[in-house]
């Protein structure tokens, strides 16, 4: 499948990152293509494909790892994102 842009948002750095997130996904679940993260936003994109040949998607996988999950003190949103503005 082609790789998917994933928008994480809730993210409150220095106290959750987008690394903290990354390091919470299940192993071998998605193999991550690029991260898009600025310490000063509150946000972060990711790029990524599953790793297994099944119907699940990698924004599948995101959303029902990280919405709507409080972590940190952070309540986290994740949703597809819009295409890269390149």
């Amino acid at each position: 499948p082609p790789p998917e842009r994933i928008y994480i948002g809730g993210l409150d750095p220095p106290r959750l990152t987008a690394q903290d997130v990354l390091n919470r996904l299940p192993k071998n679940a998605v193999e991550i293509h690029s991260v898009e993260s600025s310490m000063e936003k509150p946000y972060c994109h990711v790029t990524a494909t599953p790793t297994t040949t099944s119907t699940t998607t990698a924004l599948e996988i995101f959303f029902s790892t990280f919405n709507n999950v409080k972590w940190k003190g952070c309540r986290l949103m994740v949703q597809a994102a819009r295409p890269h503005f390149l």
